[in-house]
């Protein structure tokens, strides 16, 4: 698990984390009690609450440094357990240009979260963007922070922000390929 500090104060984030923790757990406290109502033995259909609690947890994304321009992002492990396959699966889908991965500087992949949407599928036409930048000589960070920071063609709007909300991507891939174009200049 890649563990890395938040860009800026933990204070400055907490009544917001709080706010949205509070939410999750009366969420989760209402789901939980109709689940563990419908078995006369909790435990053996679940385990242990802790395990339960940890089990649940794994679906939630590592924090980085990059958290503030691309999101949170999951380890290769982290992914893995949260999709339910091998590590082996995402390292497969990952080497075929099937999902967005991202080099840290120890050397470790993560995933920003952003690209998947229901049951972790990646948002439509982002591979294809991605891409573009293939044969370009800029570092994949500085192509993530494109991804994620607002575009004046895109009305401010991020790529990621437009393809997420189901635009064509011919447009977004028009402008991958301009950018790209730029670049290599």
């Amino acid at each position: 698990m890649v563990k890395l500090q938040a860009k800026t104060p933990r204070a400055r984030r907490q009544p917001e984390a709080e706010s949205y923790g509070d939410e999750v757990v009366r969420y989760l406290v209402a789901r939980l009690q109709l689940a563990v109502a419908e078995y006369a033995d909790p435990h053996a259909a679940f385990g242990e609450p802790g395990d339960l609690a940890e089990r649940m947890l794994r679906v939630v994304p590592d924090r980085s440094v990059w958290a503030d321009v691309i999101g949170p992002a999951y380890t290769q492990a982290g992914l893995a357990r949260a999709m339910g396959v091998s590590r082996q699966a995402v390292h497969d889908r990952t080497s075929k240009g099937r999902l967005w991965a991202l080099r840290t500087a120890d050397d470790a992949v993560v995933y920003p979260a952003k690209q998947f949407v229901d049951d972790f599928g990646v948002v439509p036409g982002l591979i294809e963007v991605v891409h573009q930048f293939d044969d370009v000589m800029v570092d994949e960070w500085t192509v993530a922070s494109w991804l994620t920071s607002g575009q004046p063609t895109l009305k401010g709007a991020s790529v990621l922000e437009v393809l997420r909300a189901g635009t064509p991507s011919d447009r977004v891939l028009a402008l991958a390929r301009e950018t790209a174009h730029r670049w290599n200049r």
